[in-house]
């Protein structure tokens, strides 16, 4: 019935009410949360506009929503595309809760461009990077903080340090290895270098 109601009419106030109370079900958050999406994205602009900020408030936390909320998130950002600073908040804000999903930094560092404002996105990078608990999380990541990092700031040591953090969490990130290895030749620190191969 609510599918129903929200197919004819996205905006329909009671069943997007019952809709937000079935999202706390466990039985039937994914389906309604599908449904949200159809809405989010219908036409009538309005409705995602007033919804996404208060869904994706409510739904944090639902790992099973994961897919969904990156998806809500890029509906969100790109409606705030009038208003690049707040639309770059937003953008920080998902990047960091869903690090893994690399659309959104790509969104973030495209607003950063737009707004000459990187810093909040490499804050954002060096929270996510310390946070990073796998091998394959840590290397994406870190590769492209590492990139980002370059692109914007002039300092050699910290991305150093962005390098060697990437390789304590993935030590067989080659792409590290091989430009880490540049920096140690170049100071003499065979033994650290030797044990960065070690590891790998």
């Amino acid at each position: 019935l609510v599918r129903s109601a929200l197919d004819r009419a996205p905006g329909h106030g009671e069943a997007l009410r019952i809709a937000r109370q079935m999202l706390h079900l466990p039985s039937t958050r994914v389906d309604v949360a599908a449904l949200f999406s159809r809405v989010v994205a219908s036409p009538e602009g309005s409705v995602g506009e007033e919804l996404l900020p208060s869904l994706l408030r409510e739904t944090r936390g639902m790992p099973e929503l994961e897919g969904v909320r990156a998806a809500w998130y890029g509906h969100w950002i790109e409606r705030l595309s009038g208003d690049p600073a707040r639309a770059l908040s937003v953008a920080v804000e998902a990047a960091e809760e869903l690090p893994a999903e690399t659309v959104l930094w790509e969104a973030a560092e495209r607003l950063a461009r737009r707004a000459e404002d990187p810093k909040a996105v490499a804050d954002a990078y060096a929270r996510a990077l310390a946070r990073a608990d796998s091998p394959l999380l840590g290397e994406t990541v870190g590769r492209r903080f590492v990139e980002f990092h370059e692109e914007w700031f002039d300092a050699p040591d910290v991305a150093l340090r962005l390098l060697e953090r990437v390789l304590e969490i993935s030590p067989r990130a080659r792409w590290a290895l091989d430009r880490i290895k540049l920096s140690y030749n170049a100071d003499s620190r065979w033994e650290e270098l030797f044990a960065l191969y070690d590891r790998a």
